[in-house]
């Protein structure tokens, strides 16, 4: 059975998935989770259990508008959340925040990872390259940057930001927002 039926003939207990679905192209509607709980809720920031970084959830940055393209290839408008992170390397070497952190980083709405986007055009990194954004740029060890993050929202439920370690699964991060009205 493909995951998009498993998902539509779950009602009462559905069945969690860490994946980044590309939904696009999905003809389905996936069922919504009434009251997502990923971890134990109400860590703001953590260390990687690896020891490769730091990280704190600020806040929710806005929510902005973008476009993309649907199935038909028409433009259509979605919106689109930031939410800010202050990184802390402590890998012991140079590296980036994005892709330390990347494997790690996972936001939940309706009980689906959503997907990363670019950055709208009416926020603060509207137009920027990927390499002038923080989060691509080399940090030494013991530095830390703040960035924003954009991703694509499926509705107007609540999201919960989860970091959890590559290797271990365990969860050193996880925040729930309700969305900014």
């Amino acid at each position: 059975r493909s995951v998009s039926a498993f998902l539509l003939n779950r009602s009462s207990d559905l069945a969690i998935t860490w994946e980044m679905p590309d939904i696009r192209h999905e003809d389905f509607q996936i069922a919504k989770v009434a009251n997502p709980a990923f971890g134990p809720g109400g860590l703001t920031e953590g260390d990687s259990p690896s020891g490769k970084f730091s990280i704190k959830v600020n806040d929710v940055t806005g929510v902005f508008t973008g476009t993309d393209l649907d199935r038909d290839s028409n433009i259509v408008d979605h919106k689109v959340i930031g939410i800010s992170y202050t990184w802390t390397n402590t890998s012991g070497k140079e590296d980036n925040a994005f892709m330390v952190a990347s494997g790690s980083c996972y936001v939940f709405q309706d009980g689906i990872s959503l997907n990363t986007t670019g950055s709208p055009k009416d926020s603060e990194d509207a137009g920027k390259t990927q390499n002038e954004l923080p989060q691509y740029e080399k940090i030494d060890d013991g530095d830390t940057i703040t960035y924003t993050a954009y991703y694509k929202l499926r509705s107007d439920s609540r999201i919960e930001i989860v970091f959890r370690d590559f290797m271990t699964q365990d969860i050193f991060v996880d925040v729930v927002y309700n969305l900014p009205a």
